[in-house]
């Protein structure tokens, strides 16, 4: 609730948090709603399911392989596009005490290099083929490189020889296997994102934080008893890992491996499945929208559909609410804090394109006045309605970075206040404007991506002396890249062999699209470029070639 007509809210302490590790809630289903539904899949013509006691038994085995070969608190790294397995090892790891440490498929060799040796991953599973890369050769490249690395593992494989496994039955032939004891305090997952340093970091998040993080945001759905939820959200991000696979937990609904991002493999696992409830970026809505067998499809049973990463128009949020007649919500976090706010069932259309919700339960919720945190306090609370920094107080926050003592005094103040980056407002209703990226966070198609990553990247071309990358607005993507160079002396800069630098050092999605090539940079007085005013030349003028 607001406190005082400041941009304050105290937090909602209803409902109580759940106090359990993530296994003993999968226990707890497998007893309780054991013939239940926990998954979908497709494997060629034929969808296929596991039921809550499947699961658990499936996940206690790949637990038990695991404590066969690592000790908790030990990283698990995957490299693997969404699938079946993928899930069964999330559990699986959540059994066993171990740190699931997801990469993005996208990476190229630097950048998991970086994420691999930084997370100290004891294994890695992973696959030969991702969307064409061959992810298992390069990771086996790598290897040598990374000497905490104790093995790579081949992820479907793995996942096949659990399944092909006889279920356990009584008797002193099929004993119950001893798993370690897991704390709702112990690290669940380290979720990689980035800071002010450009680097990436990895946010370790609780057991107890991944759970009820997605539990409050489930339970705000007013969920019924047989929730089926299809998403094409990546399993390598918390909206897919936690949102959505810990979210179907917390409400023992039904989970559908979505493979392939395609709006034809969407819409038909939709339909196939009787799904309840999706979440979408705007890239995958529209592509979604603008399939030929959309206006066909039978979707009678959407009831609710998550928005996040880009804003939705109003218009656009009226009409899949009339033509789908289910409710459109927004919601908003980060990769250190998830689900931090979220619209409600019954917001106005004009609320739900123009906020991003009230805090969820369990979550003191703050603005804090813009220019008065020193050295690690906290700042003024702002007034409604006046723009500042948005900062949450939770136990569902990261605990810190993995080994940055240096970089959690930059995100948490001396009162315990998680300090976002971002820019929001309060009104009276408790409602959250969001203003912008603090930190210059360009969201392009749902995917985070740090300006300073890829600057520091393109600066190992040797025709480039300097760099500033921007977003730009963008009607498909939500955001594009824009790179400003300046270059080295005697450098001539060549659009083609730029583009094809940037492909080698850089996941194809953080690749700048718009190259402007310039002699100097707008400055400010401590000699810091004026990014603004970059992003205002873009908007002014339109695209043109490289030098234009």
């Amino acid at each position: 609730m607001l406190i005082a007509r400041k941009a304050y809210w105290s937090a909602d302490l209803e409902p109580e948090l759940d106090e359990r590790s993530i296994g003993e809630i999968l226990a707890e289903l497998a007893t309780t709603a054991g013939d239940d539904l926990a998954v979908l899949w497709e494997v060629g013509d034929d969808l296929r399911s596991l039921t809550w006691s499947q699961l658990y038994a499936v996940a206690t085995r790949g637990a038990t392989w695991l404590v066969a070969r690592t000790s908790p608190g030990d990283r698990v790294a995957v490299w693997a596009p969404n699938s079946l397995v993928w899930f069964i090892l999330e559990y699986a790891s959540a059994l066993a005490g171990t740190v699931l440490a997801p990469l993005n498929p996208a990476l190229v060799d630097p950048e998991a290099e970086y994420l691999l040796s930084h997370s100290g991953a004891a294994l890695l599973f992973t696959v030969p083929d991702s969307a064409g890369k061959p992810l298992l050769e390069r990771a086996t490249d790598l290897h040598p490189r990374l000497p905490q690395l104790r093995d790579i593992v081949e992820l479907e494989p793995w996942g096949a020889a659990l399944l092909a496994q006889p279920a356990p039955g009584p008797g002193p032939d099929d004993p119950t296997p001893t798993l370690p004891v897991v704390r709702p305090e112990d690290p669940f997952l380290v979720q990689f994102t980035s800071g002010t340093t450009g680097r990436p970091k990895g946010a370790v998040i609780t057991h107890l934080a991944a759970f009820n993080s997605a539990r409050y945001s489930a339970l705000a759905l007013e969920p019924s008893d047989h929730e089926v939820w299809c998403t094409a959200l990546p399993l390598h991000h918390v909206g897919g890992s936690i949102s959505l696979v810990l979210g179907a937990l917390a409400v023992r609904g039904t989970y559908v491996v979505v493979p392939r991002p395609t709006a034809g493999d969407v819409l038909r696992l939709l339909v196939r499945t009787r799904a309840t409830h999706t979440g979408f970026v705007a890239t995958v809505l529209q592509r979604l929208i603008d399939n030929p067998d959309f206006p066909s499809a039978d979707l009678s049973s959407l009831r609710t559909m998550m928005g996040g990463g880009a804003s939705v128009p109003s218009a656009l949020i009226r009409e899949l609410e009339k033509i789908l007649g289910a409710t459109v919500l927004i919601g908003y976090g980060q990769s250190e804090s998830v689900s931090i706010s979220q619209t409600g069932l019954h917001d106005s259309s004009d609320d739900k394109a123009t906020t991003i919700g009230r805090p969820l339960p369990q979550r003191e919720v703050c603005i804090q006045r813009l220019g008065t945190r020193v050295e690690g306090s906290a700042g003024e609370i702002a007034e409604l309605g006046e723009v500042g920094e948005l900062c949450t107080r939770s136990r569902l926050t990261m605990t810190g970075y993995m080994d940055g003592l240096a970089t959690d005094d930059e995100v948490f103040d001396t009162e315990g206040w998680m300090h976002t980056g971002d820019l929001a407002a309060m009104d009276d209703r408790g409602l959250i404007t969001f203003h912008g990226r603090a930190r210059e966070v360009i969201i392009r198609g749902g995917e985070n991506i740090y300006p300073r990553e890829v600057e520091e990247a393109l600066l190992g071309h040797p025709g480039i002396a300097e760099i500033a990358v921007v977003g730009t607005p963008d009607p498909t993507w939500g955001e594009q890249v824009a790179a400003f160079v300046r270059p080295a002396d005697g450098a001539r800069l060549d659009d083609q062999e730029l583009r094809g630098y940037a492909r080698q050092v850089l996941a194809p999605f953080k690749v700048p699209v718009i190259w402007r090539v310039v002699e100097s940079f707008p400055m400010t007085a401590s000699q810091k470029i004026r990014k603004n005013v970059l992003r205002d030349q873009l908007t002014a003028s339109s695209d043109a070639p490289l030098g234009g």
